[in-house]
């Protein structure tokens, strides 16, 4: 079973995504219990929020597949952006390392699993975000809808791309405000 719950106020929520009671795929029959959660934590202006993933109980029965190997950690855009985890070299959750590949993994069987209450935390995975806003309101008119905004800072930024979302909640993008020497845009 899975159970998503956010708890806390702005700024300091936590959305938490509970596993419980979680085996293999596509095997049935089998006594395996996975338990854990991923916990993302609200993000600021200056970073991104951190993420945890915290292990329960974590039983694994040696039938059908005596041992699985999965990938614990955080991928980027594409294969080359990676974070993660893997416990090859010692067998043991506890002191796993870094993983030297986007395809590194960590085993799971009877003997190796992670202790109850292990938490492995990705703290401001990205940096700051390269606009900061310190002002933004719209106007209707007629059928448009007019955007105004201003930055306090920039970085690294070249455009702003503007979006959309009807009914169904799709987003779609409608055009781009490319950014000049000023910090007023519309």
């Amino acid at each position: 079973m899975m159970q998503p719950k956010t708890e806390g106020v702005a700024p300091n929520r936590v959305h938490t995504i509970q596993f419980k009671n979680f085996r293999q795929y596509i095997i049935i029959g089998t006594d395996d219990n996975f338990n854990f959660q991923i916990k993302l934590f609200e993000p600021t202006y200056t970073r991104s929020g951190p993420i945890h993933i915290v292990y329960g109980n974590m039983d694994k029965n040696t039938i059908p597949v005596p041992t699985a190997t999965g990938q614990v950690g955080l991928r980027g855009l594409d294969n080359t952006d990676w974070n993660n985890r893997t416990n090859s070299a010692t067998l043991n959750w506890a002191t796993s390392a870094p993983g030297s590949s986007n395809a590194s993994t960590s085993e799971l069987s009877n003997t190796v699993f992670p202790f109850s209450g292990l938490t492995y935390i990705w703290d401001g995975v990205c940096g700051l975000l390269p606009v900061e806003m310190s002002l933004f309101n719209f106007s209707v008119v007629r059928r448009d809808v007019k955007l105004n905004w201003t930055t306090a800072t920039e970085t690294n930024n070249s455009h702003f791309d503007v979006e959309r979302s009807a009914v169904n909640g799709q987003w779609l993008k409608i055009g781009s405000v490319w950014v000049t020497e000023q910090l007023f845009h519309q």
